[in-house]
């Protein structure tokens, strides 16, 4: 099976802190604030997903990762671990957490992350999002289509498939960069209210560009790091602020 666990998501999510007063309608967005402080934690389910995480969730049973720094050194879920095992040994680009998903394999598993905005998204206004993306060290397979996509309601599906879904924000070329952090941004508009993001790939397979880029056996086949955060069009989490007209 090809696995490819995507992303190291150093998702900042901020809409716009560009902009002097704009608000980030992502709560939480750099994973800083957490529930549980265990030694390590290799999440199984949403319920343990949302046991330690605050505000952020899964909207499907594809099981996300999250990378603390505050974890002891030898478990695979630290960012930089003594673990032969571990995606990799990357740091978050701001704090001490930061979030892993896949965003393909051969029989288009995927892992989402899901969080409530502080603040609806409101139909026709414009908004940029963004995030920083990393690709983990260890994965065989690199991917395009990490996308966001905006909700009008919580999504919890009992599956590990794609989610029928249209992204707003969409990245079309494939992420190959491992040492350093890749922006995810673009400016938008919905039809709709929005309540919820989601980031994740919402292409099926023969949608999904994939590039070998290790062909060491037995490491991960894709993954991504998300590490969101609060900083001037940044994506380590971002916020997504309203621009103005």
């Amino acid at each position: 099976m090809n696995n490819i666990k995507l992303i190291y998501i150093g998702l900042l999510i901020w809409m716009m802190p560009t902009l002097l007063g704009a608000q980030n309608l992502v709560p939480n967005p750099s994973f800083e604030e957490y529930k549980s402080d265990t030694n390590c934690l290799i999440v199984s389910s949403k319920k343990e997903f949302i046991s330690i995480m605050e505000n952020w969730t899964m909207p499907t049973d594809g099981t996300a990762d999250i990378l603390n720094n505050n974890y002891r050194i030898t478990c695979r879920m630290h960012p930089t671990p003594d673990d032969r095992f571990a995606l990799g040994t990357q740091s978050p680009r701001s704090g001490d957490l930061m979030a892993g998903i896949f965003t393909y394999n051969d029989i288009s598993y995927r892992e989402y992350l899901q969080v409530k905005l502080d603040q609806p998204i409101e139909q026709g206004q414009r908004y940029i999002a963004g995030m920083y993306v990393s690709l983990a060290d260890s994965v065989q397979l690199a991917s395009n289509n990490l996308g966001m996509f905006f909700s009008q309601t919580a999504i919890d599906l009992d599956t590990t498939r794609v989610i029928q879904a249209i992204p707003s924000i969409n990245n079309n070329t494939v992420i190959t960069e491992r040492n350093g952090w890749v922006l995810v941004s673009d400016t938008f508009r919905l039809d709709y209210d929005a309540t919820h993001l989601l980031i994740g790939n919402f292409f099926e397979n023969e949608n999904t560009t994939v590039q070998r880029v290790r062909d060491t056996v037995g490491t991960f086949r894709l993954t991504y790091l998300l590490n969101l955060c609060p900083t001037t069009f940044l994506f380590q989490t971002y916020s997504l602020p309203t621009m103005m007209e």
